[in-house]
């Protein structure tokens, strides 16, 4: 198995979103872009079964962005370059109840 290191989780491997849930990720690409990484935690922690993680991240998404998951739905953000980690995302967006 790959080491967690901060440039996975930029890289676009949700699974590597539980190294950053207590500790954030250090990138500055990535603190300038919030909603992404509250999408990719809502996602890991509805894969991981931590509801309190996962409503943590919904209730701040909604205040701040709450169009945003439906935007990824639709398509009109493209997150990562490689189909298969945008799949991924919407997986476990789905598994944390958002409808597409």
């Amino acid at each position: 198995m790959e080491s967690l290191r901060p440039k996975t989780l930029c890289g676009g491997a949700l699974a590597y979103s539980a190294a950053y849930a207590n500790i954030g990720c250090p990138c500055s690409e990535c603190d300038s872009l919030p909603f992404i990484r509250r999408a990719m935690m809502i996602a890991y922690a509805a894969e991981a079964g931590n509801q309190s993680l996962l409503e943590t991240h919904r209730k701040a998404l909604m205040r701040s962005a709450p169009d945003f998951i439906k935007s990824l739905f639709r398509g009109e953000n493209q997150l990562f370059q490689k189909p298969e980690h945008t799949a991924t995302l919407l997986d476990g967006l789905r598994k944390a109840g958002f409808p597409e």
